[in-house]
């Protein structure tokens, strides 16, 4: 939502859809209640509000997935995970957004912020609501690092690497059709982790999107999706 000023939070003037591009701001910010408020020229050329958290860097898919930096980035990532490295994490975290994560694309984000979050992660026992397990109906309640690390382990090795896609190799899991990247970070680039199934167990694949945001130009880790066969 854009609103019409920063102070009056009932007075939406227009909304964007998550795909918007070319958004300027005019350099005006201000913090209301701990989030940082920017002024931006709308679509129709007049002025409105709306949080810094929502709005990103603006990178093409094409300079994204040349960049080598952004690659790097996501090797550091998964290096920090199979160490267990906490401070290395928060340190490739967007110090924006801070770290989303989703069960599976269609589960609700569950919201790492700030460095002690970040730096506790494969530590700390407390447990999130992650969502509706497909197979079951369940609800899934568990710490990150008893439900969602084994997740990320699970990739580590033999995995193929690919850029702004979830096509690869995931028609085999039985699912096509029914995987997407979610339509609100339709302006953030990832790249997709897929460890292929091995023969004789076809449906026993899985992936995780890393979303990479940029901050001042340089890549920071915003967003983690898992892909897996279902039912």
């Amino acid at each position: 939502n854009v609103l019409a000023n920063q102070s009056r939070a009932d007075h939406v003037v227009a909304t964007l859809p998550p795909h918007t591009t070319q958004i300027s701001t005019t350099g005006k910010s201000q913090e209301i209640e701990g989030e940082i408020w920017v002024e931006i020229q709308t679509p129709e050329n007049g002025t409105g509000w709306v949080k810094m958290v929502d709005l990103t860097e603006q990178v093409s898919s094409t300079a994204f997935c040349s960049d080598k930096k952004a690659t790097a980035l996501v090797g550091e990532f998964m290096g920090a995970v199979q160490a267990r490295d906490g401070q290395k994490l928060a340190q490739l975290v967007s110090p924006r957004r801070g770290l989303i994560i989703r069960h599976e694309w269609w589960n609700p984000e569950v919201h790492f912020q700030g460095s002690l979050a970040l730096e506790n992660i494969f530590t700390d026992s407390t447990v999130f609501d992650w969502g509706i397990d497909n197979g079951s109906g369940q609800t899934i309640q568990a710490s990150f690092k008893d439900e969602i690390l084994p997740l990320i382990d699970d990739v580590q090795g033999g995995s193929v690497q690919v850029c702004n896609s979830l096509e690869q190799g995931l028609a085999s899991g039985g699912s096509t059709g029914f995987i997407r990247w979610p339509g609100e970070y339709a302006n953030i680039n990832y790249i997709a982790i897929y460890r292929p199934a091995v023969e004789g167990d076809e449906l026993n694949w899985r992936t995780w999107a890393i979303g990479i945001e940029y901050v001042n130009g340089n890549p920071t880790i915003a967003i983690l999706v898992q892909y897996h066969w279902e039912i």
